[in-house]
């Protein structure tokens, strides 16, 4: 598969998708790495998404995608009304509540940012991951 069908079949924000197959160091190390992200989490230590160094710019850079992803996913999972803030509070990796979240994310300030930014950044590797390992799977 090709990255331009990737993009077209995903339904994910090409922007990000290009963004998150650059972190991990182009489309073939995207594409070696993304059924072991999806098996076993980003937290194991994925190229370009181990240290804070690479990850808290990487979600700076992708804020805006990023978190409409997770207002896509707080909505159908949860309904209406549920806050990004709660939705990112949920992530196993991260030890903060809601509003911590949102403090860090729109103020940039609080003891969490580094902690929020780099779930955001793991987040989106595993849902791009995610998505496509889903799409090559209804392929073969």
């Amino acid at each position: 598969m090709k990255l331009s069908q990737f993009i077209a079949e995903s339904g994910l924000n090409p922007s990000l998708i290009r963004s998150t197959v650059r972190q991990c160091g182009g489309w073939d190390s995207f594409q070696e790495s993304a059924q072991d992200v999806c098996n076993h989490g980003v937290s194991g230590g994925f190229c370009g998404f181990i240290y804070y160094s690479e990850t808290v710019p990487f979600a700076k850079r992708n804020k805006k995608a990023i978190l409409e992803m997770c207002k896509e996913q707080a909505e159908d999972y949860y309904g209406k009304g549920y806050s990004i803030g709660q939705f990112i509070a949920g992530f196993s990796c991260v030890d903060c509540d809601a509003e911590q979240v949102a403090v860090a994310l729109y103020t940039g300030k609080g003891e969490n940012v580094t902690e929020v930014y780099n779930a955001l950044a793991w987040f989106a590797l595993e849902e791009v991951s995610r998505r496509y390992c889903d799409i090559v799977e209804t392929f073969n």
